[in-house]
């Protein structure tokens, strides 16, 4: 495997002179903390060259905003197997590091440093250890024994990692679909269920269906609604999974999702790698036009929001919020655009050129780079450990401090 870690990265970044390297030393000038995002592309960088390794990322994500972080900027590009935790109780961590201090010649080896960074860990990195063991996705390690017992029980974790490697499964192919009130998604959605067998989800209707469920989530969702409140996204989300879960083996059409760069990080938060996101299908057509088509539904859908103030606010905040989303899936390479402008028709032959390509483009799954998180307090003994764990497995260890 090979050890990362983010902050000799950030360090080498600042020092290389490049652009990156002006951004960071401004927000460290200023006192700020540099933003997580900059921190995952130089982890994301440093992965890239080494492909085929595997990758022990040390001492990150020390907090939610770190794993939010990961998930919104790696998106499927690699597996976190799981995250490693060095479990050792604070006064043994004290005792170490006291001692350490005798001789380190490190500034905060002192007493009231240690405490300082003891309720750090506590309150920003616990909650992301909590996180991964609700996911199934936590391997803990006690450390109070000795160096050679901790290495012992940390062979037994990778042992078992390694010995249960298999042939990668494909995941569940998803498009989000977005485009303008009035741009012909339905439509173009039904067609697409109808020749390629997807599956076609809408969030709204998820919604819908779980307030009326009776179920626990019903309630807290009515509530949200009732006073006036936007539910949650991890909500939305999560039931997506489930929907998607119930379809084993299918490939999903998300429509009019994510609405937001909210949305969409909720989505990369939640459902990490479960899934791969193929691209973003969008329906491009001027206001203009969309207008003039949500009046003449208007005349006869009944619908309260098909009037010429409804129609401007929903462009309004299409605009606002989900072209972000859109420009963001553009800068990865990840959007597939339609014009929606001409016929049903020539609309539905452009949407099928998109998919027919996806779907002959067919590959095995290729094995994504695998990573293992590890975190414990402060002396718990990581770096010990991963280096051993680098030598006897040849995984790549990055270190995120």
């Amino acid at each position: 495997w090979v050890h990362l870690s983010a902050g000799d990265l950030l360090r080498a970044e600042r020092e290389s002179g490049s652009e990156n390297a002006a951004m960071i030393n401004s927000f460290i000038k200023e006192g700020k903390i540099v933003p997580v995002e900059v921190t995952v592309k130089l982890l994301l960088a440093a992965m890239e060259k080494n492909p085929g390794k595997k990758f022990l990322i040390d001492g990150f994500p020390r907090s939610m905003d770190n794993k939010d972080g990961w998930y919104s900027v790696v998106g499927d590009k690699a597996e976190v197997a799981f995250c490693l935790f060095y479990d050792c109780p604070e006064e043994e961590l004290e005792k170490r590091l006291l001692k350490r201090g005798e001789t380190s010649g490190r500034d905060d080896d002192n007493i009231e440093s240690i405490k300082k960074r003891f309720r750090t860990f506590k309150e920003t990195s616990m909650p992301v250890v909590e996180w991964f063991g609700s996911r199934g996705m936590l391997r803990t390690v006690s450390s109070v024994q000795t160096v050679e017992e901790v290495w012992a029980a940390t062979k037994r974790v990778f042992d078992a990692l390694e010995s249960g490697k298999k042939e990668p499964v494909p995941k569940p192919q998803v498009v989000f679909v977005l485009g303008g009130p009035g741009a012909g998604k339905g439509t173009q959605c039904a067609n697409i269920v109808r020749e390629y067998g997807w599956v076609h989800l809408s969030a709204g209707d998820l919604l819908r269906a779980e307030r009326e469920s009776g179920s626990e989530n019903a309630a807290m969702i009515n509530s949200f609604i009732k006073e006036g409140k936007i539910v949650p996204v991890e909500v939305t989300v999560k039931l997506l999974l489930a929907a998607m879960e119930k379809n084993p083996g299918k490939k999903f059409l998300i429509d009019g999702f994510p609405r937001s760069m909210d949305n969409k990080d909720g989505w990369y938060s939640v459902v990490g790698d479960k899934a791969e996101v193929a691209f973003c299908l969008f329906y491009d057509c001027p206001e203009e036009e969309l207008e003039k088509r949500l009046l003449k539904r208007g005349e006869t859908s009944g619908r309260d929001d098909d009037n010429i103030e409804s129609i401007k606010k929903r462009f309004r905040t299409f605009k606002e919020t989900s072209m972000p989303v859109v420009e963001w899936f553009g800068s990865r390479g990840m959007l597939r655009t339609v014009s929606s402008v001409q016929t049903v028709e020539e609309v539905w032959a452009a949407t099928k050129r998109v998919f027919d390509a996806l779907e002959s483009g067919k590959k095995e799954p290729v094995p994504k780079p695998q990573v293992v998180f590890v975190l414990g307090g402060p002396g718990a003994g990581k770096g010990t450990q991963c280096a051993n764990i680098v030598r006897e497995y040849g995984w790549v260890h990055l270190s995120a401090g």
